[in-house]
């Protein structure tokens, strides 16, 4: 096998593959762009303009990055890969507006998204990676990105034909399966009777090599004993290769190579005769924020990655974060924060594992565009199976925890000391006992108030360093997620009920109560499961965004008048300073939306 290459500089290639040309540094009133690649081919392609008021088509970005046809070996198959890059547009200056939202566009991406299927070529010179925003081409000598194309959202496997120039692609469609096959000298996508020989489905346990001379056993990540993957040869039964992180596997058709997409950044290459392994990256996230002064962009799934906003260079990545950011985990949730100053850069989320549900949350010390770990905090365990029961929050500003493990205890502590750390002389630390299950827990961003709702409706805004009680008022409907404005001015709650309320935050009072049927069609959440429903107030407080598996809705504020509409599943919609760009993370991908 070839000797690694820093993993590292891979994913680094890969991810600044999928930013547009340098932009120049705006004036210093300006947030400066988002990430860019200034010696890279372009690989985004701008939305095309709306089919009709409020609605915009998803765009199909296209990529392609080193090596290039030249350095292509004649010899292997990725000499057929052809691109055609396109220019990318600028990004925008514009401050987004009620005015103008309607001319949202996206204009760039970043990441290919979250690995599903994989194939390799005939030749074993390409490997072919689905992912939930398209489809990667690797060079697997030089685990080089080759090309990226965005196949929409129905793919759900991939295959080789035997000449290795062409990839079936199974796609769903209404209930409907159809085979089609995409070419890879052109990129083009034609429909074909023709069935193809396509991995077998997630949760099937063992799967045979095409000469039968290897038998993989895959078992899921929260199953027991042992989960990952075990490789054996079928003639003695001697185990070639075994891991605990994979969770699918494709062989090459001579049984010589086998592909494992793993829950972390990387598919492994394994060789089958001796049993060594190769990493490619394929970075993924779950959540995605910009530094306050829009120098940095920042994103987490496995990793956290950090860019330079003015050159796009990743300037760094650090080691894999603690439990928060397992994905491949039960209900697993993630959230990315800055702390005013830019100083601070907090990772939090809440999984759960073998019937425990556990708050995980990770602090980093940013300087000079470095991440540095600062501490893991943990809570919960086993016993503790009621997903609702646990809830959790941290305060970049502060470093500050907030927790409750059995509903009812609300417990404030420095997080540095992790939460279960004795008190001492200069902690803080604060235990609060409600009259009702804790439903929420939100600080705000700096990290003075932290909002406290409960099942019963209730809705608190208590003193961070003390508990001490500040403001009150009911709801009506228990609220399960909350947001503060950017100014802080203002406090979003989502109710079980599927409306969101605002209040004041000096005093709680009512301003608004917020329905929409768009928000009711994700039918009744059973109790103790997040909702899919997610929101934020606009950079001026004038819009509130809203997103779900359906996409993304812009409503005004005052009124609730629908002003558009982005038919993108989200898993997060984050705003840059200023209000002039709106980043959704979508399939493990990152969107940048702005006005053109």
């Amino acid at each position: 096998m070839r000797s690694k290459l820093p993993m590292i500089y891979a994913a680094g290639v890969m991810l600044l593959a999928a930013c547009g040309p340098a932009v120049p540094a705006p004036p210093a009133t300006s947030p400066p762009p988002p990430p860019a690649q200034p010696s890279a081919p372009s690989t985004a392609t701008p939305a095309p303009a709306p089919t009709q008021a409020g609605t915009a088509r998803s765009p199909t970005p296209q990529a392609i990055a080193t090596p290039t046809l030249e350095e292509a070996t004649a010899t292997t198959l990725s000499a057929l890969i052809v691109g055609t890059p396109q220019s990318t547009p600028e990004l925008s200056h514009t401050t987004i507006t009620e005015q103008n939202i309607q001319s949202l566009r996206m204009l760039r991406t970043v990441g290919i998204g979250q690995p599903i299927s994989a194939a390799i070529s005939p030749d074993n010179s390409l490997l072919a990676v689905l992912t939930a925003a398209g489809i990667a081409l690797f060079d697997i000598e030089s685990r080089s990105l080759l090309r990226f194309d965005d196949l929409g959202d129905a793919t759900t496997d991939i295959a080789f034909d035997k000449g290795g120039e062409h990839i079936y692609l199974t796609q769903t469609k209404e209930g409907q399966q159809q085979v089609m096959i995409w070419s890879l000298r052109d990129g083009s996508v034609q429909p074909t009777a023709r069935m193809a020989t396509l991995p077998a489905p997630q949760g099937t346990r063992a799967y045979a090599s095409p000469s039968g001379a290897f038998e993989a056993t895959l078992m899921p990540l929260d199953s027991a004993p042992v989960p990952g993957v075990t490789i054996t040869r079928t003639s003695d039964g001697r185990v070639v290769y075994a891991d605990q992180d994979s969770d699918r596997i494709a062989f090459s058709p001579d049984s010589t190579l086998a592909a494992l997409i793993t829950y972390s950044t990387a598919i492994h290459i394994v060789d089958l005769n001796d049993g060594s392994v190769d990493e490619i990256a394929v970075p993924w996230f779950m959540s995605a924020a910009f530094s306050p002064d829009g120098q940095t962009l920042a994103a987490s799934g496995h990793a956290l990655w950090l860019w330079g906003v003015i050159d796009g260079q990743l300037t760094d990545a650090p080691a894999g974060l603690d439990r928060a950011s397992f994905s491949g985990m039960i209900g697993a949730t993630q959230q990315l924060r800055y702390s005013p100053d830019g100083g601070t850069l907090t990772v939090d989320g809440r999984y759960t594992l073998f019937e425990a549900v556990a708050f995980e949350a990770s602090a980093w010390s940013i300087r000079d565009g470095k991440a540095s770990h600062a501490w893991d905090s943990s809570a919960g365990g086993p016993g503790v199976s009621n997903y609702s029961t646990y809830v959790g929050a941290i305060s970049p500003a502060t470093r500050v925890i907030a927790w409750t493990d059995d509903g009812v205890t609300l417990n404030i502590r420095d997080g540095d000391r992790g939460p279960y750390a004795p008190p001492g002389p200069s902690a803080i630390s604060s235990t609060l006992q409600l009259d009702h299950p804790i439903s929420a827990l939100l600080f705000s961003d700096d990290g003075q108030r932290l909002a406290v709702a409960d099942r019963a409706g209730g809705l608190r805004v208590v003193r961070a360093s003390d508990g001490t009680l500040l403001h009150q008022a009911q709801a009506q409907s228990p609220v399960i997620r909350m947001v503060f404005s950017p100014d802080g001015a203002m406090l979003g709650g989502l109710g079980e009920d599927h409306t969101i309320m605002t209040w004041d935050v000096d005093d709680l009072e009512p301003r608004m109560r917020f329905a929409d049927g768009w928000l009711l069609e994700v039918g009744n959440i059973p109790p103790g499961v997040p909702s899919p429903t997610q929101f934020s107030f606009s950079y001026d407080r004038q819009l509130l965004i809203v997103w779900q598996n359906h996409g993304v809705r812009f409503y005004r504020l005052s009124d609730g008048t629908l002003l558009h509409h982005i038919p993108t599943p989200a898993d997060q919609v984050f705003i840059g300073p200023l209000g002039k760009l709106v980043g959704v993370v979508t399939g493990g991908q990152v969107q940048l939306w702005g006005i053109p």
